[in-house]
């Protein structure tokens, strides 16, 4: 089989803004339709053009050896002259090992398929348009004002003509089985991606004149590897009773390959993470906390010497002088998955989902803001209530200072004490239903008219202190910086709301 085409987008949103003031009523709402109108205050036109060509080649061979070859051209308006279009070709392959003679006589084997992959495929990163040209700004149209009476443009981005694609280059191999008439079926994936010039906002210096210093760039490579594992199974079989169960777990390796120079802090994402090459993106870059002096109450924490120091005595040098890549509570997960387990009797059913997720550690912004006494709207922790006294010199929670130093957001003294292990379990979603019998449903001229009770978020077994390890704090909105401290500072969370306990009762009816 051979497949082509091509797709072509092209965005235009054209931006205005105007005010009008004293309309005769409510139903003219148009600015052009009231007394006191004004002249635009400000315009713009964001206009963006993504084209791609594409082909794709299936070929099989006596049904069990499998090919397929694609290939794709893609240009978009967001990069520099002469880097718009980039070729990302793709090659796959499948072996049905089952039809092979040599295992025809295996009867408890079903299927077994071999498969793998190879391919090179582009993104353009979360850029925004215009992000590889010089940017000017009308002075007058933000209300600055005017130079010497005259209108003005001032520089508001510096351009990077040599922004192009960022390009991830994968490998993937697996298998998939079936086994014992069906009754067991399965795949195993390994994965092997490595991304690229990455497109990455790089902070430049203020000195360089520019509104927005920041400048987009491509630097350095990352590489994600992992293995993945589905398994479903029918445990129980007859006519009145069935019981299946869905089992998935995935384990992913996350490794910076090469920053092209900058420095582990450099790249956006908070002062508490940083950019290591060995390391997971977005590894904690934190001061270690050394815990409670039990003479005095004050908090104590490691200096670069790896002398323990009262906190509050640190000058701003030496407290980011004391921070250091917290290598052993990384961020993302060692392993997530899920375990699902339905069964039906005659007209009820019955599905029971569990989540995990193991290895992973949260710092809880929101602990740390309820940790410190302000005389603001801000209600301590609990734990408060133990804190360190002349009485009880033995807490790990600190004396409380009115206003304490160790909590002025000019000095940003987060430490490790604040960083919770967020491995949980979770009941996800619990569901019982019911099909009124067909002799009922013939009489009133229904055909199916099933009842159901379902409960989600019932059940979380961890030990992370906080609110719910599986929420995580939005750093960012939808700009470059907003999409790259997402990527980055993914282990926060601060007063997120929490995944909710829900009881829904319900009825689907079909006629």
């Amino acid at each position: 089989k051979l497949l082509g085409g091509m797709t072509y987008n092209r965005n235009n949103s054209p931006f205005l803004a105007v005010t009008g003031e004293a309309y005769p009523n409510d139903i003219f709402r148009d600015p052009s339709q009231a007394t006191y109108k004004s002249t635009p205050s400000a315009s713009n036109s964001d206009k963006y053009l993504f084209q791609a060509y594409f082909g794709r080649l299936n070929y099989s061979y006596k049904q069990k050896y499998l090919l397929e070859v694609s290939y794709r051209r893609e240009g978009s308006s967001r990069f520099g002259r002469g880097h718009k279009f980039g070729d990302f070709p793709a090659i796959g392959a499948g072996w049905i090992i089952s039809d092979e003679a040599f295992l025809k006589n295996v009867s408890f084997i079903d299927l077994l398929k071999l498969r793998s992959s190879f391919g090179l495929t582009g993104s353009t990163g979360g850029i925004q348009n215009f992000q590889s040209y010089n940017q000017w700004k009308n002075a007058q149209s933000d209300n600055l004002g005017s130079y010497k009476g005259n209108p003005y443009f001032f520089s508001e981005q510096v351009a990077n003509p040599d922004l192009r694609w960022e390009k991830q280059t994968q490998f993937d191999i697996g298998l998939e089985f079936k086994i014992f008439n069906n009754r067991l079926s399965g795949t195993v994936d390994f994965y092997n991606k490595v991304s690229n010039d990455l497109l990455l906002e790089f902070p430049g210096g203020a000195t360089q004149g520019q509104e927005n210093p920041n400048i987009v760039i491509n630097a350095g490579s990352l590489r994600n590897r992992g293995v993945e594992l589905s398994l479903s199974s029918v445990n129980y079989s007859t006519k009145d009773f069935n019981w299946t169960t869905d089992f998935n777990i995935s384990h992913n390796q996350n490794k910076v390959l090469n920053v092209s120079g900058i420095s582990p802090t450099s790249l956006s994402g908070g002062s508490s993470v940083a950019t290591f090459i060995g390391r997971p993106i977005g590894t904690f870059n934190m001061i270690r906390w050394a815990g409670v002096d039990s003479k005095t109450g004050d908090e104590q924490i490691y200096d670069k010497d790896g002398i323990i120091r009262v906190a509050k005595t640190l000058t701003s040098t030496e407290i980011n002088a004391a921070r250091v890549g917290i290598f052993d509570k990384p961020a993302t997960p060692k392993a997530v998955g899920g375990l699902t387990n339905n069964f039906s009797y005659k007209n009820f059913d019955l599905s029971i989902l569990f989540t995990f997720s193991v290895g992973q550690w949260l710092y809880d912004e929101g602990e740390r803001k309820s940790s410190y006494f302000t005389g603001n709207e801000i209600n301590l922790r609990q734990s408060a209530v133990d804190r360190w006294t002349v009485d009880n010199t033995g807490s790990n929670y600190p004396k409380l200072y009115y206003n304490d130093a160790v909590n002025d957001p000019l000095r940003s003294i987060n430490t490790t004490r604040f960083l919770h292990n967020a491995s949980y379990a979770r009941l996800k979603t619990i569901q019982l239903g019911y099909n009124l019998p067909e002799i009922l449903l013939r009489k009133v001229n229904v055909n199916r008219f099933r009842v159901y009770i379902t409960g989600q978020n019932l059940l979380t077994f961890t030990k992370f202190p906080g609110w719910d390890p599986e929420n995580v704090r939005d750093l960012g909105g939808l700009d470059n910086a907003g999409v790259q401290a997402r990527n980055l500072g993914q282990g926060f969370t601060e007063y997120n709301l929490p995944q909710v306990k829900t009881l829904i009762i319900g009825a689907s009816i079909g006629f």
